[in-house]
């Protein structure tokens, strides 16, 4: 076989083949919940003036990554293209799935002086994939500084208690407004 700089040769039935020919996918990313991007990839090592128009074939690529797919790094394989000339190497390149953005929204509430605090509840906001609350690790709590001894006034309710590792979750305080107890001298603010 003969050597050059760069580039190997070896003869295959008389015929020099360029063996060092390399094509790489590129990096990408995308959200949870979004298709895969158009992948690209590059290519190295061809020689006589040749580009990408000497090679046969349709790059293509492949991905075990989904829509539904979980958060995190997955590998994409180029293939497809093919050279009588070139012994042609594929390198894989990444996927990086990113968390979706979840707001979890505390609900406004009210209750009259004395009583005690009403079940809180909140709203979701971001969900994609067809995913719902069933999705997310934890149990969904609120604090509040309110008490039924509180004063006259409003209160902010804070939600939290949930995770998951295919949203990045923003928590955003309710309102508890406290009233007076109506009575015959205390009208309801």
């Amino acid at each position: 076989s003969s050597r050059r700089r760069h580039t190997r040769f070896r003869n295959v039935t008389g015929v020099q083949t360029c063996a060092l020919p390399i094509w790489k996918a590129g990096d990408a990313s995308r959200t949870y919940g979004e298709p895969n991007p158009a992948f690209t990839a590059s290519y190295t090592g061809l020689v006589a003036g040749d580009d990408a128009s000497a090679l046969q074939g349709t790059l293509a690529f492949s991905t075990a990554a989904t829509e539904r797919s979980a958060a995190g790094s997955y590998a994409v394989t180029p293939s497809g293209v093919t050279s009588s000339n070139y012994l042609i190497t594929f390198v894989d390149g990444t996927l990086a799935v990113n968390p979706a953005a979840l707001t979890v929204t505390a609900g406004a509430t009210s209750k009259t002086y004395g009583d005690a605090n009403p079940a809180f509840t909140a709203s979701f906001a971001g969900f994609v994939a067809g995913d719902d609350a069933s999705e997310l690790s934890g149990t969904l709590t609120f604090t509040t500084p309110a008490t039924a001894a509180s004063a006259v006034g409003s209160y902010p309710v804070t939600p939290g208690g949930i995770t998951s590792s295919n949203y990045t979750v923003t928590f955003v305080d309710g309102t508890d407004r406290k009233s007076t107890r109506l009575n015959s001298s205390h009208v309801s603010e």
